[in-house]
């Protein structure tokens, strides 16, 4: 399938974890596998058609990192509307 999209879907970007770690742990040796962790994901977003972050501040942060990469925010928080139903008719259903 060479015409085939290919999308990066990233839970986080892992470099930047990692280099919060750094700083927090003052740890030398986590920053340099932030370091090579950023060069690698960074690669793979200038390879695929477009990459899916879940915060604006990730998408702010590569937009300066990789200004003609395609990133696009899906956020894990949705607003789910409220239910008209009691709760002792709901009871023992448990959504996670």
């Amino acid at each position: 399938m060479p015409r085939a999209k290919v999308l990066f879907h990233t839970s986080d970007l892992h470099f930047l974890r990692e280099q919060r770690e750094a700083e927090l742990r003052g740890d030398a040796r986590i920053e340099q596998r932030a370091s090579r962790m950023k060069q690698d994901e960074l690669e793979m977003i200038r390879r695929v058609d477009a990459t899916i972050v879940h915060s604006t501040f990730e998408q702010a942060l590569l937009a300066g990192e990789l200004p003609g990469a395609r990133v696009v925010v899906f956020g894990w928080a949705i607003h789910v509307p409220g239910t008209s139903v009691p709760f002792a008719p709901r009871r023992d259903v448990a959504f996670i």
